[in-house]
């Protein structure tokens, strides 16, 4: 669709606004670069990935699938409360 709008809808406009790579690139690095994206974009502390890491490690690191996936959520985050005290 984005490519193409017409393909999907045969009134579609294409109302896409084309950028420079490089001038994106220039106004990244003035307001901090990388490091600055990363931190803005976080929405939890380092410290608290490597505990959820470390508890899915402690757990065996079981296959994560469609029927295991909350049983394994609920295990790690069983872990971090007593980790981080959160009762």
């Amino acid at each position: 669709m984005l490519l193409n709008p017409n393909s999907v809808r045969i009134t579609a406009r294409d109302c896409s606004i084309r950028v420079n790579p490089d001038s994106v690139y220039r106004l990244r690095e003035a307001y901090g670069g990388e490091a600055t994206r990363e931190a803005v974009y976080r929405f939890y502390s380092v410290e608290f990935a490597a505990a959820a890491d470390d508890a899915y490690v402690e757990l065996g690191m079981p296959e994560i699938r469609l029927n295991t996936a909350w049983d394994i959520f609920q295990d790690v985050v069983g872990m971090l409360r007593s980790t981080f005290h959160y009762d």
